[in-house]
């Protein structure tokens, strides 16, 4: 039997690399390596940005969790203030080992801050050289409120900048958290 080379193309028997995926109408084969190699080229920088997300946001948000925990402890401590207490020792004592995990401090260079407000008072703890904007005034209006803002500078805590190579570098930017709590007043006999 004769075959004809046109014939011998279309055998999937001769098929020298064995990599035939799809038949065209005439019967030639088409092979999808070129592709490929395409879609890997187009998806691989895009899946390694993915990983290298999660290197940089995972640590992120556990230090902002942190700021909100020690911001929302230290207000809930400072007005549970009893006889001679300073508010100002009380959030220091209770933010300093909420920071110290992650090797913050409220010492000068420390990479934190708080600022505590109550009624017509004002007072900045820690690293006041990082942040030079200490409010004058007190947003507080009642004097049963105690006002307790934790800031942190992200180039201070652990975190990673692994994607400032593509651009995303989050060191000048600054966690910052406030919350409020107002004391008993029938624990101050009001």
């Amino acid at each position: 039997m004769y075959h004809s080379t046109a014939q011998a193309e279309r055998s999937p028997s001769i098929d020298p690399c064995g990599a035939c995926i799809r038949r065209s109408f005439i019967g030639r084969c088409h092979s999808r390596r070129g592709i490929e190699v395409l879609e890997a080229i187009l998806v691989i920088p895009i899946l390694l940005i993915a990983i290298l997300s999660g290197f940089l946001f995972g640590p992120l948000i556990a230090v902002d969790q942190m700021t909100r925990s020690a911001a929302e402890d230290a207000a809930r401590e400072g007005a549970k203030q009893r006889g001679g207490q300073v508010v100002e020792e009380i959030v220091a004592e209770v933010v300093t080992p909420i920071l110290a995990v992650h090797g913050l401090s409220l010492d000068p260079g420390g990479g934190a801050m708080v600022i505590v407000e109550q009624l017509n008072q004002v007072s900045c703890l820690g690293d006041v050289t990082q942040w030079n904007d200490c409010p004058e005034t007190s947003s507080v209006i009642h004097f049963a409120e105690v006002r307790v803002t934790v800031r942190v500078a992200v180039e201070a805590a652990p975190i990673p900048q692994v994607l400032a190579y593509f651009g995303i570098d989050l060191t000048p930017r600054t966690l910052e958290c406030t919350a409020v709590a107002r004391r008993d007043l029938g624990l101050l006999g009001i």
